[in-house]
């Protein structure tokens, strides 16, 4: 593991190098303008944080993410112990689950066109915690299908949510979606490892129960979206 750890740390400071190398430099003389860029970038931050319908949609992202990762980061331990007892590379065929991410988010487009993006996010957000319900279950079958489903809903909530910040924000639209690609690294660091923390104190059961919680959060977060002008919706 201590191996794994340097190494990821090595290849981090070597793409860190690089970046700072091919980074293109400004050319000497070229004229700025800092304080009028620094003033249009502060007001376009602040319209990403207090546009109404923005701060819901982060909390999508912080929480659903959250979720998501809780149950992924410590789904092999669940798979190698009892009942199931599974062999570390049986168990992490299992993974392959995350292939239904991408329907969930190839379908999410067509489906916000027909139910509107609150329709899709909400479904979405049913079907995921219908898919962590059933991952209370001791069949390997059972437990396939609902990480299909919870894996097929989370990446469809995901798609519209992120989509939505995009069209919604219609001043500082790239500072909304930094904030919101914040928030989504935010829940994946963040729960993934209060996930593990949880599973070490009380087992698979309360992972999951953390997992349907922030879930249910976020769905209750995005009440507050159900109103929002029709223009935004678009």
């Amino acid at each position: 593991m201590a191996v794994g750890v340097a190494a990821n740390t090595l290849l981090g400071l070597v793409a860190l190098l690089v970046f700072v190398l091919v980074l293109p430099r400004r050319k000497s003389g070229a004229p700025t303008r800092a304080s009028a860029t620094g003033d249009r970038l502060g007001a376009r931050l602040r319209a990403a944080l207090t546009t109404r319908g923005l701060l819901p949609m982060y909390a999508q992202a912080l929480l659903l993410m959250g979720a998501f990762m809780a149950v992924y980061n410590v789904l092999g331990f669940r798979l190698t112990d009892q009942p199931f007892g599974l062999s570390q590379a049986v168990a992490s065929l299992l993974f392959l689950s995350y292939t239904a991410g991408m329907l969930g988010s190839g379908l999410a487009g067509s489906a916000t066109q027909r139910w509107g993006r609150y329709g899709v996010l909400t479904t979405a957000t049913l079907l995921l915690l219908l898919g962590l319900g059933g991952l209370f279950t001791t069949s390997v079958l059972l437990l396939l299908l609902a990480l299909l489903l919870l894996t097929f809903a989370f990446f469809c909530a995901h798609a519209t949510a992120s989509a939505w910040v995009g069209s919604h924000a219609h001043r500082g639209r790239a500072q909304a979606t930094a904030v919101y690609t914040l928030a989504y690294y935010l829940g994946a660091s963040l729960f993934g490892w209060l996930g593990g923390v949880v599973y070490d104190a009380v087992g698979w059961n309360g992972t999951v129960v953390l997992a349907l919680s922030l879930t249910a959060l976020a769905g209750l977060i995005a009440l507050r979206l159900r109103r929002l002008p029709a223009p935004d919706l678009v």
